[in-house]
């Protein structure tokens, strides 16, 4: 008989902050894996893992409480701690280049310089701190089969942040100039960023744990934003040749649609790399 892992598990209500009782269901957790998930309440989430699967469930029957539950599974095959500790580098660059998303989405939309330069200072700090993690991850890599699929990452991440860098540049000509984009133009730029930041945070869930549904997800995102902003770059040509938008705004916005593509397709990258099967 396989013995059951130690499974440690706290959670807390993200809005109350207070300790609250849920159901917690396991099967045989593979005990290599790390689990962070955000639970709506009103749901019932799977996670899968490489060996089994696990369901996490509610019993409280309320709809506008969010709960964060942090699950250690602890066992003799222990995620050795070099491999853990570059995750946990990778997954910090992720929310840095989330916190820059943000940043820019705000300035887009207030057409604010502040938020432009401490968007850029954070890209210019990734860009640093991927150089260092690239090398450790590659040292790492030849000495352990297990870091393999994740030595392109660094490199994805780097290219999201050169990408993030032109949206921000763009940005600052497009307030500095005071050129002036179309009320349409403003809400299908916003709505793609937020998109953005959905699909990267998604991904950077991967690189803790093998969540068929969640890759599954990044992928199809992926594939309708890119359709997406063909749709709106289309659109836009047509709003073009008709005299209804500048060429100088248009050159900006058709930009900022490439670059928020490139986006995209390498935080599905990252995903495809975290969740490749080990060999």
């Amino acid at each position: 008989m396989v013995e059951q892992p130690e499974i440690q598990w706290y959670c807390r209500s993200v809005e109350e902050q207070k300790g609250e009782d849920i159901s917690l269901r396991t099967g045989l957790l593979n005990p290599r894996d790390y689990v962070k998930i955000l639970i709506d309440c009103s749901k019932s989430w799977m996670v899968y893992s490489r060996s089994c699967k696990a369901k996490f469930r509610n019993d409280f029957g309320q709809s506008d409480l969010a709960l964060r539950i942090e699950i250690h599974v602890k066992g003799r095959d222990t995620m050795k701690s070099q491999v853990h500790e570059l995750i946990k580098e990778m997954s910090g660059l992720g929310h840095q280049v989330d916190a820059c998303l943000s940043l820019l989405q705000v300035a887009f939309i207030n057409n604010s310089l502040d938020q432009l330069k401490e968007c850029r200072e954070k890209v210019a700090e990734i860009r640093k701190a991927e150089i260092a993690l690239a090398v450790k991850v590659t040292e790492a890599a030849k000495q352990n089969g297990e870091m393999k699929q994740y030595v392109l990452v660094p490199q994805h991440i780097l290219r999201i942040a050169e990408n993030i860098d032109s949206l921000a540049e763009k940005t600052a000509k497009k307030v500095k100039d005071n050129i002036l984009f179309s009320e349409r133009a403003i809400t299908e730029t916003t709505f793609l960023l937020q998109r953005l930041k959905e699909i990267i945070m998604s991904a950077n869930d991967l690189l803790f744990c093998e969540n068929t549904i969640l890759n599954s997800y990044v992928e199809e995102s992926e594939v309708n934003l890119v359709k997406t902003c063909i749709e709106y770059a289309t659109q836009h040509e047509e709003r073009l040749i008709e005299g209804l938008c500048l060429p100088v705004s248009s050159s900006i916005y058709i930009t900022m649609l490439d670059c928020i593509r490139n986006i995209a397709w390498h935080a599905k990258e990252i995903a495809l790399k975290a969740t490749a099967p080990e060999k």
